[in-house]
Formats: structure tokens, C-alpha cells, sequence
């Protein structure tokens, strides 16, 4: 009866007679199954099939195209085992595939990075990617703020008129900036009447040192006449000391 089978290279072969299992060649190491084994064993472990090994002369050389084709009848075990076989191995080749897409789609994406950062138009001027030293950095910050000494210096004013007719305007500046210091802030005067017309308009230069984070205070007079009853004031500049 065919009932054997025999397993090669991890494929489930069969089924075969025990006549046929002589023909093979099958030897005292290889494993084979047949209904009512629990799992697959040696050929040497069943007694029913020492007749296997008792020839005195070696069997006739089997061809490997005769080896496989045996009936595919098996019984269902033994076809869920060998799907069971083949299943596993597509889940491994199947994981092999993944973790090589991951690999590569993570080293691509890590390249475009790279690349993208070198064709920024913005690397050049901000120099990406290279490794900065504190007074680089340093040097750079007080650049950018020197070059603009509006965005830095703010101030509070207010006005009045003296005892003898002057219009005095007095406040404070300061200075926001980290590095940069400024020097003779200048201040644009708009004298207005009380309908917020201008009547004239000066200019006056504070001279003084404004440090990073420090406030001064300033005051300046002029004689514009009765009709001013309020002014308006703008910093126009100032000169960044080195």
C-alpha cells in the first residue's frame, strides 16, 4: 500500500509502497511519516521497515524525475503538513521582502535628506550642516543686528511746556538687542496742532551708548510755538559701534 512518506529537503514526497521506499534509496537517517505517527521520525526507529537496510547489493540508481512522480493522493494530514510547509516558507520570503523595502525606503529617504539640505538655496548663507563655533555664531548674531538698529531700539515720550514757552520732549530708549550696541540715536519730532496737523518737524540726535538690554533717558527742547499741543516722535536711526 502506498502509505510512506518521505521527506527531502524540506518537501513531503509520497505517497509509497515500502517496495518503492527500497528503490529510493531512503536510508536509516531520513525521516518519514504515515498515518497514525503523532510526528515525523527516522527510518531506523520502525521495525516494519528494517527490510530496507537488509540487501546485500545496493538498489538500482533512481532517477530524480522518477522520485517525484509519485501520487499527489495523499491523505489530507499529510496535504494540510505540506501546506503547512509551504505557507511558512512564503511568510518568511515574504518578511525577508519587507524588511529589504524598509531598508531601502529608509536610506532613501535619508539621502534626499542630505541632498536637499545641499541644494538649499539657504545653506550657503547659513552655512547648514556645518559645525559652528561659538564666536562664529557670535559674530554672525552681532552682524545681523548692527544691520538693523530699528528692530532693536524702542522707546516711551512724552512732552510739556516749560515756564518760558519751550516744548520739551523727554522719555527713555532701550536697547533689545543681545550683542549689539548702539550709539546717537536719532529722533524725528512731529509738532502738531490740536487738530493733529503737523506744524513742523525736527530732528534731534541723542548722543549717547545704548548697550544690549540697557534704557537711558533722554530729553530735548524747542521753541515751536503756542499753537503745538502735541507731538509725535520716530526713531529714524541710529550708528552700530563695533
Amino acid at each position: 500500500m502506498k502509505i510512506w512518506f518521505v521527506r527531502h529537503n524540506n518537501e513531503s514526497l509520497g505517497p509509497y509502497t515500502i517496495e518503492e521506499l527500497k528503490n529510493l534509496s531512503v536510508t536509516k537517517e531520513d525521516y518519514v511519516w504515515k498515518e497514525g505517527l503523532t510526528d515525523w521520525v527516522q527510518a531506523k526507529s520502525l521495525a516494519e521497515l528494517n527490510t530496507l537496510f537488509t540487501a546485500t547489493s545496493p538498489p538500482p540508481y533512481i532517477a530524480q524525475n522518477h522520485i517525484n512522480t509519485g501520487s499527489t493522493s495523499f491523505d489530507n494530514q499529510s496535504a494540510e503538513y505540506h501546506s503547512y510547509l509551504q505557507t511558512g516558507n512564503k511568510r518568511n520570503k515574504s518578511r525577508s521582502r519587507l524588511m529589504w523595502i524598509s531598508i531601502i525606503l529608509i536610506l532613501s529617504f535619508v539621502t534626499y535628506l542630505i541632498y536637499a539640505n545641499k541644494q538649499s538655496p539657504y545653506a550657503s548663507a547659513f552655512n547648514i550642516g556645518a559645525q559652528k563655533s561659538p564666536e562664529q555664531i557670535r559674530a554672525e548674531l552681532a552682524q545681523s543686528e548692527r544691520q538693523s538698529p530699528g528692530q532693536f531700539i524702542s522707546g516711551r515720550t512724552g512732552h510739556r511746556r516749560n515756564l518760558i514757552g519751550e516744548t520739551v520732549i523727554e522719555g527713555t530708549l532701550n536697547n533689545s538687542a543681545t550683542i549689539a550696541v548702539f550709539k546717537d540715536v536719532v529722533l524725528r519730532v512731529d509738532f502738531l496742532s490740536k487738530t493733529n496737523t503737523i506744524i513742523t518737524s525736527k530732528d534731534f540726535t541723542i548722543y549717547e551708548i545704548i548697550r544690549p538690554g540697557q534704557t537711558i533717558n533722554f530729553k530735548q527742547k524747542a521753541y515751536v510755538g503756542k499753537d503745538v499741543q502735541n507731538v509725535s516722535v520716530a526713531i529714524m536711526g541710529a550708528t552700530a559701534m563695533e
